[in-house]
Protein backbone atom coordinates (compact mmCIF):
# COMPACT_ATOMS: atom_id res chain seq x y z
CA UNK A 1 0.00 0.00 0.00
CA UNK A 2 0.73 3.46 -0.67
CA UNK A 3 1.82 5.58 2.92
CA UNK A 4 2.66 9.35 3.49
CA UNK A 5 3.26 11.26 6.70
CA UNK A 6 -0.15 10.52 8.64
CA UNK A 7 -0.20 6.81 7.29
CA UNK A 8 3.24 6.32 8.66
CA UNK A 9 2.07 8.29 12.15
CA UNK A 10 -0.75 5.96 12.77
CA UNK A 11 1.56 3.02 12.38
CA UNK A 12 4.09 3.61 14.51
CA UNK A 13 2.33 6.21 17.06
CA UNK A 14 4.22 3.78 20.19
CA UNK A 15 7.52 4.87 19.01
CA UNK A 16 9.05 7.86 20.34
CA UNK A 17 10.73 9.62 17.32
CA UNK A 18 8.67 8.41 14.40
CA UNK A 19 11.07 9.52 11.85
CA UNK A 20 14.17 7.32 13.50
CA UNK A 21 11.56 4.17 12.99
CA UNK A 22 10.72 5.43 9.54
CA UNK A 23 14.70 5.48 8.47
CA UNK A 24 15.56 2.23 10.08
CA UNK A 25 12.11 0.42 7.65
CA UNK A 26 13.86 1.80 4.58
CA UNK A 27 17.12 0.09 5.81
CA UNK A 28 15.66 -2.86 6.39
CA UNK A 29 13.59 -2.61 3.61
CA UNK A 30 10.36 -2.96 4.88
CA UNK A 31 9.03 0.78 3.38
CA UNK A 32 10.50 1.74 0.05
CA UNK A 33 10.92 5.84 -0.54
CA UNK A 34 8.49 6.77 -3.59
CA UNK A 35 9.28 10.44 -2.87
CA UNK A 36 9.87 12.75 0.04
CA UNK A 37 7.06 12.10 2.58
CA UNK A 38 5.88 9.09 0.43
CA UNK A 39 6.44 5.38 0.38
CA UNK A 40 4.78 1.97 -0.24
CA UNK A 41 5.57 -1.39 1.89
CA UNK A 42 5.06 -3.30 -1.69
CA UNK A 43 8.24 -4.61 -3.44
CA UNK A 44 5.95 -6.42 -5.82
CA UNK A 45 3.59 -3.64 -7.02
CA UNK A 46 3.51 -2.83 -10.47
CA UNK A 47 5.02 0.93 -10.82
CA UNK A 48 2.46 2.60 -12.58
CA UNK A 49 0.20 2.05 -9.49
CA UNK A 50 2.33 4.79 -8.01
CA UNK A 51 2.36 7.45 -10.36
CA UNK A 52 -0.78 9.53 -9.79
CA UNK A 53 0.61 9.42 -5.81
CA UNK A 54 4.68 10.56 -6.93
CA UNK A 55 3.30 13.82 -8.73
CA UNK A 56 -0.73 15.43 -8.30
CA UNK A 57 -2.89 15.76 -10.19
CA UNK A 58 -1.81 13.28 -13.07
CA UNK A 59 -3.22 10.63 -14.81
CA UNK A 60 -1.42 7.65 -16.39
CA UNK A 61 -0.94 8.11 -20.21
CA UNK A 62 1.35 8.18 -23.21
CA UNK A 63 2.78 4.45 -23.91
CA UNK A 64 2.15 3.69 -20.53
CA UNK A 65 -1.60 3.84 -21.36
CA UNK A 66 -1.56 2.31 -24.08
CA UNK A 67 0.56 -0.35 -22.67
CA UNK A 68 -1.95 -1.08 -19.87
CA UNK A 69 -4.76 -1.01 -22.39
CA UNK A 70 -3.18 -3.95 -24.28
CA UNK A 71 -1.97 -1.57 -27.53
CA UNK A 72 1.37 -1.98 -27.31
CA UNK A 73 3.97 -3.60 -25.54
CA UNK A 74 4.40 -3.13 -21.95
CA UNK A 75 8.00 -1.03 -21.40
CA UNK A 76 9.69 -1.93 -18.31
CA UNK A 77 11.29 0.72 -15.90
CA UNK A 78 9.70 3.88 -17.08
CA UNK A 79 6.01 4.97 -16.72
CA UNK A 80 4.77 8.21 -18.33
CA UNK A 81 1.92 10.54 -17.09
CA UNK A 82 0.21 13.68 -17.98
CA UNK A 83 -0.34 16.64 -15.80
CA UNK A 84 -1.42 20.42 -15.87
CA UNK A 85 0.34 23.67 -15.06
CA UNK A 86 3.53 22.18 -14.22
CA UNK A 87 5.24 24.42 -17.03
CA UNK A 88 8.22 21.89 -17.63
CA UNK A 89 8.66 17.95 -18.22
CA UNK A 90 8.82 16.41 -14.56
CA UNK A 91 11.04 13.12 -13.87
CA UNK A 92 11.13 11.28 -10.15
CA UNK A 93 13.26 7.74 -9.60
CA UNK A 94 12.98 5.50 -7.38
CA UNK A 95 13.51 1.62 -6.85
CA UNK A 96 10.45 0.80 -8.87
CA UNK A 97 12.03 2.90 -12.16
CA UNK A 98 11.85 6.16 -13.74
CA UNK A 99 8.77 8.11 -13.54
CA UNK A 100 7.94 10.67 -16.07
CA UNK A 101 5.31 14.06 -16.17
CA UNK A 102 4.42 15.87 -19.39
CA UNK A 103 1.61 18.76 -19.28
CA UNK A 104 -1.31 18.71 -21.13
CA UNK A 105 -3.67 21.35 -22.39
CA UNK A 106 -5.88 22.11 -19.17
CA UNK A 107 -8.94 22.09 -21.48
CA UNK A 108 -8.39 18.51 -22.36
CA UNK A 109 -6.73 17.14 -18.82
CA UNK A 110 -9.76 16.05 -17.17
CA UNK A 111 -11.45 14.38 -20.26
CA UNK A 112 -11.61 10.68 -20.89
CA UNK A 113 -9.94 9.47 -18.05
CA UNK A 114 -10.93 6.67 -16.21
CA UNK A 115 -10.09 4.67 -12.98
CA UNK A 116 -8.20 1.43 -13.89
CA UNK A 117 -8.55 -1.42 -11.51
CA UNK A 118 -5.03 -2.54 -10.04
CA UNK A 119 -6.05 -4.85 -7.46
CA UNK A 120 -5.49 -3.01 -3.53
CA UNK A 121 -4.80 0.02 -6.23
CA UNK A 122 -6.89 2.44 -8.34
CA UNK A 123 -5.02 4.24 -10.92
CA UNK A 124 -6.51 7.14 -12.35
CA UNK A 125 -5.57 6.55 -16.73
CA UNK A 126 -6.08 7.94 -19.94
CA UNK A 127 -8.33 6.25 -22.43
CA UNK A 128 -6.34 4.22 -25.37
CA UNK A 129 -8.14 6.59 -27.59
CA UNK A 130 -7.02 9.81 -24.98
CA UNK A 131 -3.45 8.25 -24.50
CA UNK A 132 -2.66 8.58 -28.52
CA UNK A 133 -3.81 12.34 -28.85
CA UNK A 134 -1.51 12.85 -25.68
CA UNK A 135 1.24 10.94 -27.57
CA UNK A 136 0.78 13.05 -30.57
CA UNK A 137 0.71 16.22 -28.57
CA UNK A 138 3.68 15.43 -26.66
CA UNK A 139 5.81 14.59 -30.02
CA UNK A 140 7.47 16.09 -33.03
CA UNK A 141 4.97 18.30 -35.13
CA UNK A 142 3.28 15.63 -37.57
CA UNK A 143 1.65 17.34 -41.02
CA UNK A 144 1.29 14.60 -43.27
CA UNK A 145 -0.92 11.45 -42.94
CA UNK A 146 2.14 9.50 -44.34
CA UNK A 147 3.81 10.71 -41.27
CA UNK A 148 1.28 9.89 -39.24
CA UNK A 149 0.64 6.17 -39.89
CA UNK A 150 4.48 5.81 -40.02
CA UNK A 151 4.29 6.97 -35.75
CA UNK A 152 1.05 5.10 -35.09
CA UNK A 153 1.84 1.96 -36.68
CA UNK A 154 5.60 1.78 -36.65
CA UNK A 155 7.21 3.99 -33.69
CA UNK A 156 4.54 3.26 -31.54
CA UNK A 157 3.85 -0.44 -32.81
CA UNK A 158 -0.12 -0.21 -33.02
CA UNK A 159 -1.82 -2.65 -34.95
CA UNK A 160 -3.91 -0.82 -37.96
CA UNK A 161 -6.61 -3.37 -37.73
CA UNK A 162 -6.84 -2.73 -33.70
CA UNK A 163 -6.41 1.45 -34.28
CA UNK A 164 -9.45 1.54 -36.72
CA UNK A 165 -11.73 -0.48 -34.01
CA UNK A 166 -11.22 2.35 -30.94
CA UNK A 167 -13.71 4.79 -30.75
CA UNK A 168 -12.71 7.35 -33.30
CA UNK A 169 -15.31 10.04 -32.42
CA UNK A 170 -13.93 10.15 -29.05
CA UNK A 171 -10.51 10.90 -30.95
CA UNK A 172 -12.12 13.59 -33.22
CA UNK A 173 -14.18 15.25 -30.59
CA UNK A 174 -10.76 15.66 -28.34
CA UNK A 175 -8.40 16.91 -31.39
CA UNK A 176 -9.60 20.62 -31.19
CA UNK A 177 -9.07 20.63 -27.59
CA UNK A 178 -4.87 20.42 -28.03
CA UNK A 179 -4.35 23.54 -30.68
CA UNK A 180 -1.69 21.20 -32.28
CA UNK A 181 -1.09 20.38 -35.88
CA UNK A 182 -0.08 17.00 -35.10
CA UNK A 183 -3.61 16.09 -33.89
CA UNK A 184 -5.21 18.49 -37.03
CA UNK A 185 -2.95 15.73 -39.13
CA UNK A 186 -4.83 12.88 -36.96
CA UNK A 187 -8.36 14.07 -37.28
CA UNK A 188 -8.33 15.04 -41.18
CA UNK A 189 -6.86 11.17 -41.30
CA UNK A 190 -10.06 9.87 -39.14
CA UNK A 191 -12.12 12.47 -41.80
CA UNK A 192 -10.66 10.87 -44.21
CA UNK A 193 -11.08 6.82 -43.57
CA UNK A 194 -14.82 7.58 -42.24
CA UNK A 195 -15.56 10.04 -45.44
CA UNK A 196 -16.07 13.15 -43.98
CA UNK A 197 -15.19 16.55 -45.40
CA UNK A 198 -12.72 18.10 -42.98
CA UNK A 199 -14.18 21.70 -41.70
CA UNK A 200 -11.14 23.48 -42.51
CA UNK A 201 -11.02 27.47 -42.61
CA UNK A 202 -13.03 28.77 -45.72
CA UNK A 203 -11.41 31.25 -47.79
CA UNK A 204 -13.18 34.36 -47.90
CA UNK A 205 -14.24 35.54 -50.92
CA UNK A 206 -13.31 39.26 -51.76
CA UNK A 207 -16.50 41.91 -52.11
CA UNK A 208 -16.26 44.17 -55.15
CA UNK A 209 -18.41 47.27 -54.53
CA UNK A 210 -20.02 48.88 -57.43
CA UNK A 211 -17.18 51.44 -56.83
CA UNK A 212 -14.89 49.07 -57.49
CA UNK A 213 -16.22 47.91 -60.85
CA UNK A 214 -16.37 51.37 -61.99
CA UNK A 215 -12.73 51.82 -61.33
CA UNK A 216 -12.16 48.42 -62.81
CA UNK A 217 -13.92 49.86 -66.04
CA UNK A 218 -12.31 52.99 -66.15
CA UNK A 219 -8.71 51.24 -66.08
CA UNK A 220 -9.60 49.11 -68.99
CA UNK A 221 -11.08 52.06 -70.89
CA UNK A 222 -8.28 54.08 -70.30
CA UNK A 223 -5.82 50.91 -71.12
CA UNK A 224 -7.05 50.62 -74.48
CA UNK A 225 -7.78 54.17 -75.51
CA UNK A 226 -5.14 56.54 -73.19
CA UNK A 227 -6.06 59.23 -71.12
Amino acid sequence: MILKSKDLEKRYKTYSNIRTKVGREVEKGVLIPLKKGIYTDDPMAEPFVFANEICSPSYVSFESALALHGLIPKKSGKVFSATKSKSHTKEFVNQFGKFFYQDVPAKVYAKANAYYDAGTYVVLVASKEKAICDCLYRGEVILSIRELKKYLFQTLGIIEEEFWKLNLQQMLSLCPYYRSRSLNTLQKFIEKKLGIAHKGKKKKKKSISKADDAWEALAKFRNKYGE
